[in-house]
């Protein structure tokens, strides 16, 4: 795997990029275009593409190659990565996403995973396995690299999004821990309308957040904090949209692709989906659920893809 120099990739140190070898596992959804307009303006060879047609068929792979340059298609995800410094993997289906992050790594590449990352507990120790004996792996939900420490003198806050409960559920979770850190400790259920997942979630440090995911959209993004100086206040949260996924990949590819330390584990970035399985379960049980449960969960894969299928056109 070819190493670079630590650092942010900014508008001026771009230059490090030039000639790093990227592959594409999978784009079912828009943000692999997304990658691509950036990752070229970068300066990096976009080489191969690897996709099984699950969303938008068979010559998907092949159109998406002649639309961004890429001279390569490949039915091999073992060939990918032995071809590229560093492959994106996105997929409706979440449970590939963890084995096909494991032949890439084996393969030699570091692995970029759209979230979610897994369907469930099995994929997350996967993930997890893998960090350990030393493959690079980061991605996740594009809000919890936002630019924005963690609020030390937070006593609360509420995030509410509205989407697929799972799909853009993680990206509630993930902006209320980059808001708060990531000492969430456990997780309530409380009743909400119809298709919606609503639970507070309590932190280690005494803070609490209300974090709501709405059915219909996907819609808009939403966050306040409530400071332990002014109890009762809430004041929005500023999200900058238009520079999220730059903002992403900027923070994301110093790690993946030198020696240094990310920003985010791979605990961190499985911690929003741990929140969500956990809050299901909350509301499932009629009781709160602490994150410390190794209870095996499963999302709803199949369902997803289904609904995802029809919203593309695709059902």
């Amino acid at each position: 795997m070819r190493r670079l120099g630590c650092g942010i990739f900014g508008p001026v140190a771009s230059s490090v990029l030039a000639g790093t070898r990227v592959g594409f596992a999978g784009i079912d959804t828009s943000h692999p275009t997304a990658y691509a307009g950036l990752l070229r303006g970068w300066g990096c060879d976009l080489v191969a593409v690897y996709d099984p047609g699950l969303i938008h068929g068979p010559e998907a792979g092949a159109t998406f190659a002649a639309q961004h340059g890429i001279s390569s298609v490949t039915s091999s995800l073992a060939r990918l990565g032995s071809m590229c410094d560093l492959v994106f993997v996105n997929s409706a289906d979440w449970t590939v996403k963890a084995p096909a992050a494991r032949t890439l790594a084996e393969a030699g590449a570091a692995v970029f995973v759209d979230k979610p990352l897994g369907g469930g507990h099995g994929d997350w120790q996967i993930y997890e396995g893998l960090v350990a004996a030393g493959a690079r792996i980061s991605g996740g939900s594009a809000l919890q690299w936002i630019h924005r420490p963690a609020a030390t003198d937070a006593r609360g806050g509420r995030f509410a999004v509205h989407g697929d409960v799972v799909d853009y559920g993680v990206h509630a979770a993930a902006l209320a821990l980059a808001c708060l850190g990531t000492g969430v400790e456990r997780v309530s259920a409380i009743r909400g309308e119809v298709g919606a997942l609503v639970f507070d979630a309590f932190w280690s440090e005494g803070v609490r957040a209300r974090v709501e995911v709405h059915p219909g959209g996907p819609g808009g993004y939403d966050a306040w904090l409530e400071t332990r100086a002014s109890p009762g206040e809430f004041t929005p949260v500023d999200i900058d949209l238009s520079t999220l996924t730059r903002d992403h990949l900027e923070q994301a590819l110093p790690y993946l692709l030198a020696d240094g330390s990310p920003r985010w584990t791979i605990h961190d970035l499985l911690l929003p989906e741990r929140m969500i399985a956990a809050a299901q379960r909350s509301a499932q049980r009629g009781s709160s659920v602490d994150l410390s449960e190794q209870e095996p969960v499963q999302f709803d894969t199949a369902s997803f893809i289904r609904r995802y299928r029809k919203a593309v056109g695709r059902g």
